[in-house]
């Protein structure tokens, strides 16, 4: 353990802190935490995990999972507690999304453990609007690497927190929908409870 984590003591006065001030000193130390929920929604059951800071993980029914421990070498399972209420939130959202009640998701993201430029295009695709879809060529103009268009889709593929980032609404540039890390067919399940028809998808440069 780092000589700069805090003492057991130093951690119980933290968990009693909320708000902007534990955030303020999880970053201090450069650690935050992960707290994992299962919640079912009439979509599947999905796994979310969240830091202190927002999601971090969203695995749903039968996504492809890959093994994020090699780029969250900063969390702690001893600062869980903070991440568990932001996980609950995150959850009701998922749930309220899933049914069609909730089209923006409050409950932030936490990409921190990205690259940079993984980080500038996630955070462009969370600008797409519920409904709508661009296509890649579009979203690296959006995410300020226009001649990138092949490391921006590798990106996107490497998107962690599926619709709460929601990669589902970037398509192909030659049309179509383009696939999806789960079951066949969810991405354009999820374009049509949006109100997308696939049909309408334009290909546009």
């Amino acid at each position: 353990m780092s000589e700069n984590w805090p003492s057991n003591d130093k951690l119980g006065e933290y968990a009693r802190i909320d708000g902007d001030e534990m955030k303020r000193l999880a970053a201090g130390y450069q650690h935050t935490a992960e707290w994992a929920v299962d919640v079912p929604t009439y979509l599947g059951t999905f796994t979310l995990g969240a830091s202190a800071f927002g999601v971090t993980t969203v695995i749903g029914p039968d996504f492809y999972s890959w093994d994020y421990s090699r780029v969250r070498y900063r969390y702690s399972i001893s600062w869980a507690s903070w991440g568990q209420k932001v996980a609950i939130e995150a959850g009701i959202e998922l749930m309220g999304y899933a049914v069609g009640e909730v089209r923006t998701f409050e409950t932030p993201v936490d990409l921190s453990f990205l690259t940079p430029f993984t980080q500038d295009v996630l955070r462009a695709v969370q600008t797409v609007p519920y409904g709508t879809t661009i296509t890649v060529a579009q979203l690296a103009q959006l995410a300020g690497h226009p001649r990138k268009v092949a490391p921006v889709l590798r990106a996107v593929r490497f998107n962690p927190a599926p619709i709460f980032v929601p990669c589902h609404r970037i398509v192909p540039t030659t049309g179509g929908t383009g696939d999806w890390s789960g079951i066949p067919g969810f991405k354009q399940g999820l374009l049509a409870l949006e109100g997308v028809e696939v049909r309408d998808v334009l290909v546009e440069a």
